[in-house]
């Protein structure tokens, strides 16, 4: 790529828009070293950019300067290459000209970008029809955005050989013996029902080998849409589609259902059940065994019990589940409450519900996050381990214990002999191989924690929680300016979910963005009191002690013990601001009350970048080892 593609003309007006825009609002040092290496580059003047050289006439060093011992030519060039990738993923997206910093040196290139723009418009032109793309994985030396600008080529070219879209498959028949149950709509009375009928059918239908059936996420995003059902099995390139409603009148429960081939419009099957409220499992048994027959599939002796098998017999304990079914998937910290006590109350009718515990575990797993682990944890696990106890096979109890042994143990063995065994049982959990990524990243695993990040996205690929596991890894394995365009990505796709903005806001601290970051934190910090905000305000208290705001750092701490008193407020995060000021002493008494807490994300303790410079004391070490023997 030469320089003398483009004018210098148009390099300095890109030069211009860059350094003016608000990505680089008061970065000064990044602006100098940005214009510094580009005009020696135009100048002729490239085989002159040195660490040396840059690091005294651009970064204000002194004659003395040893870049040896001194490494702000390389640091402030990462930062610089950040900003960059982060300036195009946003405020550059249509400029014409592209400006980037390879790494391994600090001679810049300069692009048209023409090609690379129109290729972006004709890939969102396409976005509809394709759905989801399958993830490109391009290796180069020179960062993010060059990654960027290959697949968009690559996208680019294989249009041309197809000659008839983006990719020749768009216009293949879907496959016969794949399926889309989409949500039973109902009236808000008996939405529990028709959700978890649908769900379950999901649940139980991908367990089969010969059948390929759409996520839940995706199934569900289609919920309350005045939508053609046959239209979106298109859409999804599935060959069937089954539709559904749920009423419950008098005690009786009217079930409808319609089996249609996406190809032909044809109905497959159709059928309306009545049934007493009491006869809801029966009819989800109809309902599975008559989309098997209408597809002619042919299942296994295993295949043909998972179908037909139930967790509980006694259809008072399955309502009281589907109720709490229903409210754990609006995951608010009342909605939590609730959930538990339906499936307290599904236990109470059927001590032998498996699948009740399972989900009880969950709900104490979540609600520990929100309140504090007190005894949550282990009674999650305890409930769990009674699930197991009772069904073995059960694919979601295992990965429930082994993610439960990593958070509350650091137990690395048995959480991965339990997270192995729940993907050994089921393949295509999108949740064990969700869990199993978040291990590997916090024991240093980063390039496996990649593969099954993405393993569970191609799984369950709407849902922004399990995709917020990828650039989670990639923080975690420094590779920052990946994690990113990737977090850009998710806050696009939703930009309500705050804890997105929160954890993106700590990559920006780590690559010196702290203007960034704070705006980020600040978001989340302004939620009502939960602990979401109580985690934002010690962020913003790190990032003070960073920025060399003591005074500010000292006062975020002492509203943080202030606030212990009212509610849950980790050992960790105060732990965090002691290390950020540099008072060691203080940051290792925290670390210990924090380990005596044991908070849900205490694996960060094995790769937290904010506690790098605590890792060398002897005491870290120790601190692990009493933490994984419990004898803290």
């Amino acid at each position: 790529m030469e320089t003398t593609t483009l004018a210098n003309e148009a390099i300095r007006s890109q030069l211009a828009r860059i350094v003016s825009s608000a990505t680089f609002q008061g970065a000064r040092r990044a602006i100098r070293l940005l214009q510094y290496l580009v005009e020696q580059t135009l100048a002729g003047q490239a085989s002159t950019l040195k660490e040396f050289s840059i690091g005294v006439d651009a970064l204000g060093r002194k004659a003395s300067f040893d870049p040896r011992t001194d490494s702000i030519t390389r640091v402030e060039a990462s930062r610089l290459r950040n900003r960059l990738d982060l300036y195009y993923a946003k405020e550059g997206t249509s400029d014409p000209v592209l400006i980037a910093l390879p790494r391994g040196g600090y001679v810049p290139v300069f692009a048209p970008r023409t090609v690379e723009v129109e290729a972006r418009k004709l890939l969102d032109a396409k976005a509809d029809a394709i759905g989801a793309l399958p993830r490109v994985e391009v290796t180069s030396t020179v960062g993010s955005r060059r990654r960027l600008r290959l697949i968009v080529a690559a996208l680019a070219l294989s249009t041309i050989l197809a000659g008839i879209g983006f990719y020749s498959r768009l216009d293949s028949p879907p496959n016969p013996r794949s399926l889309a149950v989409l949500p039973f709509r109902s009236d808000l009375p008996t939405e529990y029902l028709a959700d978890g009928l649908t769900e379950n059918l999901i649940n139980n239908l991908s367990r089969l080998s010969s059948l390929r059936v759409t996520a839940r996420s995706i199934a569900f995003s289609f919920k309350d849409k005045a939508t053609d059902p046959l239209r979106i099995g298109r859409e999804l390139k599935v060959g069937t589609v089954v539709t559904g409603r749920v009423t419950l009148r008098d005690g009786i429960l009217d079930v409808q259902v319609e089996m249609v081939d996406t190809a032909t419009g044809r109905q497959l099957w159709g059928e309306r059940y009545e049934r007493p409220s009491s006869g809801i499992l029966a009819v989800q048994e109809a309902i599975g065994i008559q989309i098997v027959d209408n597809l002619s599939l042919r299942l296994s002796g295993d295949e043909q019990r998972q179908l037909t098998k139930r967790y509980t017999d006694n259809p008072e304990a399955y309502q009281l589940y589907l109720q709490g079914l229903y409210l754990s998937g609006k995951p608010t910290k009342q909605g939590i409450r609730k959930a538990i006590d339906y499936y307290k109350q599904a236990i109470g009718k059927d001590t032998r519900f498996a699948l009740a515990y399972v989900n009880l575990a969950t709900c104490f797993e979540l609600q520990s996050a929100e309140e504090g682990p007190g005894t949550l944890l282990q009674e999650a696990q305890n409930a769990v381990i009674q699930a197991i106890s009772i069904d073995n096979t059960l694919a979601e109890a295992h990965a429930e214990l082994g993610f439960l042994k990593w958070i509350h143990d650091l137990d690395r063995p048995g959480a991965e002999s339990e997270l192995k065994l729940a993907l050994e049982l089921n393949p295509n959990s999108a949740t064990a191989h969700f869990d199993y990524s978040r291990v590997l990243a916090e024991t240093g695993r980063f390039e496996q924690a990649l593969v099954e990040a993405n393993r569970a996205i191609g799984l369950d690929p709407l849902s922004i929680q399990t995709r917020k596991r990828l650039p989670y890894v990639l923080f975690l394995a420094r590779r920052y300016d990946e994690a990113i365009v990737e977090y850009q990505k998710l806050i696009e796709l939703a930009p309500d979910f705050v804890q997105t903005q929160r954890e993106l806001g700590l990559v920006y601290e780590q690559t010196g963005m702290l203007e960034l970051a704070l705006r980020q934190f600040e978001k989340m910090s302004a939620m009502p009191e939960n602990y979401a905000a109580t985690m934002a305000l010690a962020d913003i208290g790190h990032l003070y002690a960073l920025s060399g705001q003591h005074a500010e750092a000292r006062r975020v701490l002492a509203e943080l013990v202030e606030k212990s008193e009212r509610n849950y407020v980790s050992a960790y995060d105060i732990a965090v601001i002691y290390a950020g000021l540099n008072e060691t002493d203080q940051a290792f008494t925290w670390l210990s009350k924090a380990v005596e807490q044991r908070p849900f994300f205490i694996g960060w303790l094995n790769v937290d970048p904010r506690l790098d410079g605590l890792r060398r004391d002897p005491r870290f070490g120790e601190l692990l080892q009493c933490f994984v023997a419990r004898t803290c």
